[in-house]
């Protein structure tokens, strides 16, 4: 039975023996692989050196240093590699981290700005040894890792629970979709994905990125008045214009106190597609407040996920609630209704809330509803003034 020291001499002796591994250290691998076998660190390995290895652990060892021999590189073998700190989990699946690849990562934490929520996408993440160090190093940046593997996609669907919304309920509304559900011949859906990587790794998002807030309210204004089919009508996508909008802000937060504020929360009970308070949020500062809202619409809150996704406000996507606020009003602070740093509103002026009028007529929202109830008009149910509730 041979002992550590004899079986690590032994193995030493075949790897450096061995021309597919001209440029290795024989002694450094020898150890891993025995390491790795008995799941012992390099201390222990030396301090039990005159130990017998078992004959079961020796065949296992003799195994894993045939892999080897043969050129399999030892971080399939061992089943992990170590990059920018982190263990990762390798397969044969997978391109294996390399050591320059850290230079990418240093790079990219240049251009992310610590403490921001900014958007960051790895395209082909692999084992997603970049999107995990800079996700890491980034706590604040919301990290997307995309692939064609099984492995990335496992990654992709837990992304997409950070950008769900919770009803007043309890339920989760995700907001994005696979693309490839959409075609119905299973066959085709790969080269389908194929071709729209291909397209967007063709357009440059630096320029529109660096642009912010500005481009992504001027193409918002453009969309949701396509997207506001209801308009008028119950539980409509109300939105405000951004000329009004960015006065509103003005009015809110003026320029002397720009940049003064922080660690403030905005709340909108009726918030639509959140252009106003994009506009609040901006004049504030992304960085320095938390937003806060809840919406009955359900086109308005994917269009407001979006909005704050665009406009580097990701953190507060867990305050967004889909609901009735008048109702079941959500953001509590015990049993008391949560209090906030700037409310902003522009709910629908009149609104048939009929179905539910006489719900709100309880003692208790008495003082909530201090400029009162407006009564259910009999021949136009559509004119009632439900903007008396949002005072």
């Amino acid at each position: 039975m041979n002992t550590i020291r004899s079986a690590l001499a032994r193995a030493q002796v075949l790897l450096g023996n061995a021309p597919e591994l001209a440029a290795i250290d024989a002694r450094y691998e020898s150890q891993l692989l025995l390491q790795h076998t008995l799941n012992a660190n390099r201390a222990w390995l030396i301090a039990h050196e005159n130990d017998s290895l078992p004959s079961a652990i020796e065949a296992r060892f003799d195994a894993l240093l045939q892999r080897r021999l043969k050129g399999e590189p030892m971080a399939y073998i061992l089943g992990s590699r170590e990059f920018y700190g982190l263990d990762l989990d390798v397969t044969p699946a997978t391109l294996i981290p390399r050591p320059d690849t850290e230079i990418l990562v240093d790079a990219a934490l240049d251009r992310i700005p610590a403490g921001l929520a900014l958007q960051v996408l790895d395209l082909g993440t692999g084992t997603g040894a970049i999107a995990l160090a800079i996700a890491h190093q980034r706590p604040h940046a919301h990290v997307t890792a995309v692939d064609a593997s099984q492995a990335a996609l496992d990654i992709a669907i837990s992304n997409n629970e950070v950008f769900a919304v919770k009803t007043d309920g309890g339920a989760k509304v995700v907001l994005f979709d696979r693309l490839s559900n959409y075609i119905a011949d299973d066959s085709k859906r790969d080269n389908f994905c194929r071709a729209i990587i291909n397209k967007l790794v063709e357009f440059s998002f630096e320029r529109i990125f660096t642009q912010k807030f500005d481009f992504y309210a001027t193409i918002f204004e453009y969309l949701i008045k396509d997207y506001n089919s209801n308009s008028g009508g119950k539980y409509a996508e109300y939105f405000t214009p951004h000329a009004v909008a960015r006065i509103m802000a003005e009015i809110l937060v003026p320029k002397a106190q720009q940049g003064q504020i922080k660690n403030v929360s905005v709340y909108d009970p009726s918030a639509g597609s959140g252009t106003l308070l994009m506009n609040v949020a901006h004049a504030i500062g992304e960085n320095r407040c938390s937003i806060y809202t809840q919406d009955i619409s359900q086109k308005s809150a994917n269009l407001l996920r979006l909005n704050l996704i665009l406009n580097n406000l990701v953190h507060s996507i867990p305050q967004v609630i889909q609901g009735n606020t008048l109702l079941h009003p959500y953001h509590k602070e015990g049993s008391e209704l949560k209090r906030f740093d700037y409310i902003v509103s522009n709910p629908p002026f009149k609104l048939d809330f009929s179905d539910y009028r006489d719900e709100l007529d309880s003692k208790a929202n008495q003082q909530r509803f201090f400029a009162g109830i407006p009564k259910v008009k009999a021949k136009a149910t559509d004119k009632m003034e439900i903007y008396q509730l949002f005072l």
